[in-house]
């Protein structure tokens, strides 16, 4: 994976979500211009080793959003999905970054709001839990 300039990756399922995320310019609709969206086949294709790659690329936070389970091209991709983010988020503490970092929705609706406005929240929750970081640390 390239560098990231920091920000927000964003992998999205090439259905639904994908197709959310082209709506939400055409509905001029907003989110934070450091995110990186990634489109993949299915979100049942990521692996942790991917997820992790994103971080280390220099992504502040990587939120996965896929379809909604009866909306699956792949009948089952986004309940393996599920499965994926949760092992990533037990290596992330063990790497030493916060679990709440990586993110995950599932999206039900090609609507280009509803995803800007999924988006912006993670990135939001981002901003949070880094802050409570940095408030530790100090």
């Amino acid at each position: 994976m390239a560098k990231t300039n920091g920000g927000i990756v964003v992998f999205v399922c090439n259905w639904i979500p994908a197709i959310g995320a082209d709506n939400a310019a055409n509905v001029e609709a907003t989110y934070p211009p450091t995110t990186t969206v990634l489109s993949v086949a299915c979100t049942g294709r990521l692996t942790p080793g991917i997820l992790l790659s994103a971080f280390e690329a220099g992504a502040e936070g990587v939120l996965v959003v896929g379809c909604a389970p009866e909306e699956c091209h792949y009948v089952s991709g986004s309940l393996r999905c599920g499965d994926v983010i949760e092992e990533t988020r037990e290596l992330l503490s063990l790497v030493g970054i916060e679990p709440g970092l990586l993110g995950f929705e599932l999206l039900s609706d090609v609507d280009g709001g509803a995803f800007a406005e999924t988006v912006s929240r993670f990135a939001a929750e981002v901003d949070k839990v880094r802050q409570q970081i940095a408030g530790e640390r100090a």
